[in-house]
């Protein structure tokens, strides 16, 4: 109860100290609520009711948005019959459980202004992260029966994490994702300790649907569902016959081959994107070499179309500052046909015009690339108020400074990836599309999955890789704002210190392990253990894929992480654990308590109170942002 009131009371005092409308989306999560008390029913995509977003836009404008955002509001948005949209990114078609948990209380305050209702959204959400950090510590209290320090140590770092806390002291549906997550992991625990029985089994996939309700970031809790039924499992496997035991593996591998076999197909060319242009754009009507080439059509009579590859940017600085040739195989199927090449490199756009028929001919267009150019972008195409195709073999972007030194049989080399078509793209079939769109309601788009297939392009992007898991570790620690409150380097230093140091302390216990040492884990603990290192590498691996289709600017928030924070916590405190002796652990878990307590009570006095309230003079003293 002690711990509920703690976690109660911290959520409390961001509420209030918080201005709204000051954290993620929570405008338009308000919006979904508001609509659904509104309209008496869930919204969909493309909704607007104008009521709603008058209120809301006039509530945003009183406590000077336009101070903290980008976006601004227009004074003709309450003078219109439709006012603009909120800012943000609207949630209308999310899964639908945290809104009308929301709606619930805020129905009995219908007739209040907005601000008071949006106050109270965000004490549910304080409610329901509270609910959370008891999930936690009933996981703790079930998976370490007889071990005080990671019983109380658990829910305790979780409920002292100042990122995390502000989140769920805001109006967001990730509050209840954590919260489902947080009893799933609990009753999986609870299998591993007490066995199967019919009331856990129901208990757990009434949670799985619930999490699909309240989130799509829960979704890994299906086939994490599968990985621990395998695990729970693993002891008897072992004591199969060695010929037995290892089909295992044997069947598993065979089960992915054929799942791909099943689920993917070749869709067009990899490398390349069709705008505008009928698909797929990959083709063996007419080829100039090889089996493959590329067609472009507009999807309309008289619509210009073209395809274009984007340079990743360790491209761009190998080129910035030459003479590129681009060149390239066109032809169209009957008559003639306009159509161009262009490079554009941020700074200029450079084309050159032609016009095809129906022979393979050869076009090249030289163009200097800035010293300051931003990107490199191939675009082929045919322009408006045309109505044949094009075909197009052969691309190569090549330095003019290569071509005379390079062995006449080389060639100089092509800086662009299938420049001829020959390479397919694949996809997931549509079938696929619709079980996880409509079914599991997960909006997966065909762009994501094209690009995360595409291993090759990500490799030239682990800039941007590094950059979110960068993010993502210091958004999960303490961000605060719209990602405009971040602490001073030296406490995320701190903290990367920390978990280097549970790293060390699992290092330590795995090799004991290995040498058959006692570790002081039963076999069902071990078990339960391997599970939540699985499920929070499977959040953290996902939630990195975001970042995805590349290029992005899109980084993912920490936040999304929360689903897996029971795991993530549980891991770091068996880490710490590991090196202390057993009469160190009790003063150790105070002053680990302390120093995060101590955390958070600066992160909320020295940064987040100064920037809301004093300009942010002592955030920038302290050396934050």
């Amino acid at each position: 109860m002690l711990l509920l009131v703690l976690v109660i009371v911290r959520g409390i005092v961001y509420v209030v100290v918080t201005p709204l409308w000051r954290a993620p989306d929570e405008q338009n999560h308000f919006e979904y609520i508001a609509y659904i008390l509104e309209a008496h029913r869930l919204p969909r995509p493309g909704d607007v009711s104008s009521t709603v977003r008058r209120e809301l836009l006039a509530a945003m404008r009183e406590t000077d948005w336009a101070e903290y955002s980008l976006y601004p509001i227009e004074d003709k948005s309450f003078l219109v019959r439709t006012p603009q949209s909120i800012p943000g990114a609207s949630q209308f078609g999310d899964a639908p459980l945290y809104y009308l948990t929301c709606t619930i209380p805020l129905s009995l305050l219908s007739h209040q202004d907005i601000a008071t209702q949006a106050y109270l959204a965000r004490m549910v959400s304080v409610l329901l992260s509270a609910l959370a950090v008891l999930g936690a510590f009933l996981t703790a209290r079930e998976l370490f029966p007889q071990d005080r320090f990671l019983q109380l140590g658990v829910p305790l770092l979780i409920a002292f994490i100042p990122g995390r806390t502000f989140i769920n002291s805001m109006i967001n549906n990730d509050v209840a994702a954590e919260l489902v997550m947080a009893l799933q992991f609990a009753v999986w625990t609870r299998i591993f300790r007490r066995g199967w029985s019919i009331r856990r089994a129901l208990a757990l996939v009434a949670l799985i649907v619930a999490g699909l309700w309240v989130k799509r970031t829960t979704a890994f809790a299906i086939p994490l569902a599968v990985i621990a039924l395998i695990v729970y499992h693993w002891n008897k496997i072992r004591k199969w016959k060695r010929s037995y035991r290892l089909l295992v593996p044997w069947l598993t591998t065979v089960a992915l081959l054929l799942a791909g076999a099943l689920c993917l197909t070749p869709v067009d060319t990899l490398g390349w994107e069709g705008k505008g242009s009928i698909t797929p754009i990959r083709t063996n009507e007419f080829i100039h070499s090889g089996s493959w080439a590329m067609r472009v059509r507009a999807t309309k009579p008289g619509q210009g179309a073209h395809i274009e590859q984007i340079l990743p940017p360790g491209q761009l600085d190998k080129l910035a500052g030459q003479t590129l040739i681009l060149s390239a195989w066109v032809r169209t199927p009957a008559g003639k046909q306009k159509g161009y090449l262009t490079l554009d490199d941020g700074i200029q756009w450079s084309t050159r015009e032609f016009t095809a028929t129906t022979t393979w001919q050869y076009y090249e267009l030289t163009t200097h690339v800035a010293l300051t150019a931003t990107h490199l972008v191939v675009n082929l195409g045919i322009p408006k108020g045309t109505d044949s195709a094009l075909y197009v073999d052969d691309i190569s972007l090549a330095s003019r400074s290569t071509q005379v030194a390079v062995l006449p049989l080389a060639g100089p080399p092509n800086f662009l990836r299938n420049g001829g078509g020959e390479s397919a793209q694949w996809d997931l079939r549509p079938e696929i599309y619709r079980l996880l769109n409509n079914g599991l309601h997960l909006r997966i788009s065909p762009g994501i999955v094209r690009s995360i297939l595409d291993w090759q392009r990500s490799l030239a992007y682990l800039d941007a890789y590094w950059m979110e898991i960068r993010g993502l570790f210091i958004s999960f620690w303490a961000i605060f704002a719209v990602r405009q409150i971040k602490l001073g380097p030296g406490w995320y230093v701190a903290l990367l210190l920390l978990c280097l140091l549970a790293l060390g302390g699992w290092a330590r216990l795995l090799v004991q392990r290995w040498r058959g040492k006692q570790t002081g884990l039963q076999a069902w603990q071990s078990q339960a253990l391997c599970v939540f290192a699985i499920a929070a590498g499977m959040v953290i691996m996902l939630t990195i894929l975001r970042i995805h289709p590349l290029p992005t600017s899109y980084m993912p928030h920490g936040r999304y992480l929360y689903v897996a924070v029971v795991p993530i916590t549980t891991l770091l405190l068996v880490g710490w654990r590991e090196p202390l002796p057993q009469t160190w652990r009790r003063s150790a878990l105070l002053w680990g308590i302390l120093g995060f307590f101590t955390l958070d009570v600066l992160a909320l006095a020295c940064y987040v109170l100064p920037f809301f309230y004093a300009g942010g003079h002592w955030a920038l003293l302290l050396g934050g942002s």
